[in-house]
């Protein structure tokens, strides 16, 4: 009896450790633990490259910078400054900074030199940028102003959207409520022109009329109140002006203009040179919109010296998520190549919540939201 009981104690003791077992691969399987969010990875990391990495650099005999005290230059968030003596070897001096980077879970994923003088050092933390790093020989702070010049100067979009005016809806407020520098260009005549102008300001936004100007082929869209405003291929002088004062009138907060349609118009040289005067008198800028390639709007602008851009892109030709993000990565694109782009899209939905979702994502950490007048030249 007693050894049957000794038995059954082991069977049962066997059986709850194997249950146990399959408790523990269910709960691991069903619920796995989850990974750090990457906004956490980010705000660790920054956190241990700003203190701790800062202070084990200085026990290393290098000489802290306070950057904050250097006038004319403005260097990113999470930059931190070192020198060291001319007699020093700066590929000694780097290897003991890699050393602390490495000991700590950062890497360097790219080095630029400093003419000969010092490096630039892009610091990620899990893969993660986080920071930067430059390492200079002393009595060269001057060459800091051209470091911020050359490396740390980010591409900037100037972002249109067109159309406003036909109504006030969650759409509109949408887009005056988005927390980027957004360009609003408003059709003039009609009932939420002024108010949307005025509340597009109080937001922080930067207005554009929109202005009406005739197209190749004759566009539905273009309804009594925009006849009232457009110009027309054939028209005087006297009439370009009197409309062009009469937006101006309805849209004073305006600081430019770009064509709503116009692939007639814009071809015109006699026509644009009128509007060009007309803006310069104004100093109101102009951005070509672009609605045809045969458009000799910029090269006017320049000749007549008022400030101009021209379209990069147009940004919801396809009212679809990915096609939309499609033209945002190319307008970023151009951004790169060129220091600066200019995209333009409507009052859309589709537009709208593309920008939120892009924007809510970090999808545009690498550039920079400027209005439209940061760009024209």
């Amino acid at each position: 009896i007693i050894l049957r009981k000794i038995r059954d104690e082991k069977r049962l003791k066997y059986l709850f450790l194997v249950l146990l077992g399959v408790i523990a691969f269910l709960v691991y399987y069903f619920f796995p633990v989850s990974r750090p969010s990457e906004s956490y990875i980010l705000a660790e990391g920054y956190r241990k490259y700003v203190i701790k990495i800062k202070e084990d650099i200085k026990r290393k005999g290098f000489e802290l910078v306070d950057i904050s005290k250097l006038r004319g230059i403005d260097l990113p968030k999470g930059t931190l400054v070192f020198e060291i003596g001319y007699e020093q070897s700066l590929k000694e001096k780097e290897q003991v900074l890699f050393k602390v980077l490495a000991r700590n879970g950062f890497e360097v994923y790219k080095r630029l030199p400093v003419e000969e003088k010092g490096f630039v050092y892009f610091v990620s933390y899990s893969g993660k940028p986080v920071g930067y790093f430059i390492l200079m020989r002393k009595g060269y702070r001057e060459l800091l102003k051209s470091v911020t010049d050359s490396f740390f100067r980010k591409p900037r979009i100037a972002v249109i959207i067109d159309d406003f005016g036909y109504g006030y809806d969650e759409v509109v407020r949408g887009f005056l409520e988005l927390d980027v520098k957004l360009n609003i260009s408003i059709i003039p005549g009609h009932r939420y022109s002024r108010m949307i102008s005025v509340d597009a300001v109080n937001a922080g936004k930067e207005v554009l009329i929109h202005m009406p100007m005739e197209a190749v082929e004759a566009n539905r869209r273009y309804n009594d109140t925009e006849q009232e405003f457009m110009i027309k291929a054939d028209m005087s002088s006297v009439e370009v002006n009197e409309r062009i004062n009469l937006a101006v009138m309805e849209l004073p907060e305006a600081k430019g203009m770009n064509n709503h349609m116009g692939s007639l118009v814009t071809v015109k040289p006699d026509i644009m040179r009128v509007v060009a005067m007309n803006l310069k008198k104004k100093n109101l800028y102009f951005v070509d919109s672009l609605t045809s390639p045969q458009s000799v709007a910029y090269s006017i602008m320049k000749e007549e010296g008022v400030k101009v851009g021209v379209r990069s892109v147009f940004l919801d030709n396809e009212l679809d998520f990915n096609e939309i993000k499609a033209k945002f990565d190319k307008l970023k694109k151009i951004a790169r190549r060129k220091g600066k782009a200019i995209g333009i899209g409507h009052v859309k939905r589709e537009t709208l919540e593309v920008l939120r979702q892009l924007i809510r994502k970090g999808y545009f950490s690498d550039v920079i939201f400027v209005f439209a007048s940061e760009v024209v030249e």
